[in-house]
């Protein structure tokens, strides 16, 4: 025996030795692995240095915690910085400025039956009444925004009627319309 220190010892008597609860004391013993030597005994220098080795992990897990947290507060620091500079905007108002898009979408969206229902008694084929909608979809889609239309690179209007499927129209893996 080293001075006051025995060579093994209880939970009891380690708990009394390190000032650790029991409760850490068998969290330490679990995390290294450690089995009882003679009866409940544990080997003293094996628990104090697997106390050792998870109070340094539990100092490095601190310190990223610590770097977490600094680098967090750096980000609210800047989201404040932005809004004192009119950099960002209230997600009422984003919010807001979508709802009244959704509903003039919406109601442009919805006068479509009633303004292509003439139309389409006058049209030969799916392949025309097709055109007829796409068209009417086109021109609503158009008068909701202040740019054309466009799919991909082309505007709207110079590819409607030539492909359909640059349109967005379903087709068979022969290449023909689905509305055939």
């Amino acid at each position: 025996m080293r001075g006051d220190i025995p060579e093994v010892a209880t939970v009891s008597e380690l708990r009394e030795l390190t000032g650790t609860s029991r409760q850490a004391i068998y969290r330490h013993i679990e995390k290294a692995g450690l089995e009882p030597k003679k009866g409940k005994k544990y080997v003293v220098d094996d628990v104090l240095a697997a106390i050792v080795e998870n109070r340094k992990e539990d100092s490095r897990h601190i310190s990223v915690m610590r770097e977490e947290k600094v680098r967090l507060e750096c980000e609210i620091l800047q989201i404040k910085i932005d809004e004192e500079r009119g950099r960002l905007i209230p997600v009422e108002l984003i919010e807001k400025d979508w709802r009244k898009m959704v509903t003039a979408c919406k109601a442009r969206l919805l006068t479509l039956p009633s303004r292509l229902a003439p139309q389409i008694p006058n049209c030969e084929g799916v392949k025309e009444i097709e055109r007829a909608i796409k068209s009417g979809v086109c021109e609503s889609l158009m008068e909701l925004t202040d740019e054309p239309y466009t799919v991909g690179e082309e505007h709207i209007p110079e590819v409607m009627g030539k492909d359909d499927q640059t349109m967005g129209t379903a087709v068979r893996p022969d290449g023909e319309s689905m509305g055939k």
